[in-house]
């Protein structure tokens, strides 16, 4: 099969991962496969930029020029850089002007030149997220008539109005465009995925219900050859970590915590005679101290055998955020064979069964999940259980393998339907 992805990034977020693991898997079935990002990282020929650049219109061509040209006098020119950051405000006033008036943003014309820049035509076009400035969402309707468009949904950007985080506490509905998305979804036929059940019942009951022609769930996967369990000992000497410590760990790149630091402080108080170190992969701060409490925000790591290192090294993973939509954080967790202490927040009741893998705590309730992090901790013959039923399930549930099948089966199913739809066989 020739299957075309489209993602905001090929490396760095949830949906890139999903995208890429995809990618990968396809290949190596046999598929030809590309992937087509805004962003690209990877030095992979089998991955192609959006050419929205050699797209743009003369006015917008011009003032990037003229950036461009000024760029080799950075370091040697005084002000150069506000010079160049002028030239580029100027190039994209009409992006500037809809932004600061809180409007969508749609204008990238490289969306209607896609299948010029790929090396074939493809059967299936799968898209992941489609914010991040790089699609024309008014070219849905036209590419979902001329292909099966499987549509994979890892946030609610598609049916909010205009922001990815979901849940938002003060959430100000901007019906500009939520109209805007509303007219261009009745127009298209998009075959969905979601994750969870949950995130499919709020796509179901939202302005993308018109478009949705079939749906399916299909969780996230995770490589199970490299998240898996290891020496926790040699781990912690890898990682400079007290190999006596209590170790929690949490990846979260952008998302609120919940109640953060009120959990940890009455986790330590609990267990005053060992050390208590947190370990945040994703945000980066200095390091904070407070009697037998650590707290290390270790910032990105673009290497995913260190992150793996870090997974082994821990003792639990806790996942205390007030909002998220299918973590893959904890998935990894249970490859590693590490049981989580959750939220019980969008599709993580889905990931963890409560009192088997992990523990689901609501997330107003900061006591409940201290004294949940603190059994895990004290615990040791919970904790191996929770470490054996965690390691069954990913295996069992969430590798790699059988979320690539899934999606295939979906394909197949996406192109039938399509080709029924317009009299082919």
């Amino acid at each position: 099969m020739k299957i075309l992805q489209v993602n905001t990034e090929d490396y760095f977020g949830g949906a890139a991962r999903v995208a890429w693991n995809l990618h990968q898997s396809y290949r190596a079935l046999g598929h030809s496969a590309w992937l087509l990002v805004g962003n690209k990282q990877q030095k992979d020929d089998s991955i192609i930029k959006f050419d929205n650049e050699r797209c743009r219109g003369l006015w917008e061509k011009f003032w990037l020029n003229c950036s461009n040209y000024f760029l080799p006098l950075n370091g040697k020119l005084k002000g150069n850089w506000r010079l160049i950051q002028l030239f580029k405000e100027i190039g994209q006033i009409r992006f500037r002007l809809a932004y600061n008036s809180g409007r969508e943003f749609f204008d990238y014309p490289g969306t209607r030149h896609i299948l010029d820049i790929i090396p074939e035509t493809p059967e299936i076009i799968h898209c992941h997220n489609l914010h991040g400035g790089y699609f024309d969402l008014r070219v849905l309707p036209q590419l979902s008539r001329d292909f099966p468009v499987v549509l994979s949904l890892h946030d609610l950007w598609l049916f909010s109005d205009f922001c990815a985080n979901p849940y938002r506490e003060k959430m100000a509905e901007n019906r500009f465009n939520l109209r805007k998305k509303e007219i261009i979804f009745k127009k298209s036929r998009l075959h969905i995925v979601c994750p969870s059940m949950d995130l499919m019942r709020k796509a179901k009951n939202s302005i993308l219900f018109p478009a949705i022609i079939q749906s399916e769930i299909i969780p996230n996967g995770v490589d199970l050859s490299l998240f898996s369990p290891g020496d926790r000992s040699k781990a912690r000497e890898e990682l400079g970590i007290p190999p006596e410590a209590h170790v929690l760990l949490c990846v979260n790149y952008w998302k609120k915590f919940s109640n953060l630091e009120a959990i940890l402080s009455a986790v330590a108080d609990k267990i005053p005679a060992k050390q208590i170190i947190f370990i945040c992969l994703g945000k980066k701060r200095n390091m904070q101290k407070k009697a037998n409490l650590e707290m290390w925000y270790i910032g990105y790591q673009n290497q995913l055998p260190v992150v793996a290192q870090y997974y082994r090294a821990a003792d639990v993973y806790i996942h205390p955020l007030k909002e998220d939509i299918f973590p893959n954080a904890v998935l990894e967790a249970f490859a590693c064979g590490i049981p989580v202490v959750a939220s019980a927040v969008g599709g993580v009741p889905e990931q963890v069964d409560d009192g088997k893998c992990g523990f689901l705590v609501s997330p107003d309730d900061p006591k409940g999940m201290s004294l949940r992090i603190t059994e895990l901790l004290t615990n040791s013959n919970l904790a191996a259980s929770f470490s054996e039923n965690a390691l069954k399930k990913a295996n069992s549930c969430f590798g790699l393998e059988q979320q690539a099948k899934k999606y295939l089966n979906f394909y197949y199913q996406a192109l039938e339907e399509f080709k029924g739809r317009h009299g082919k066989n």
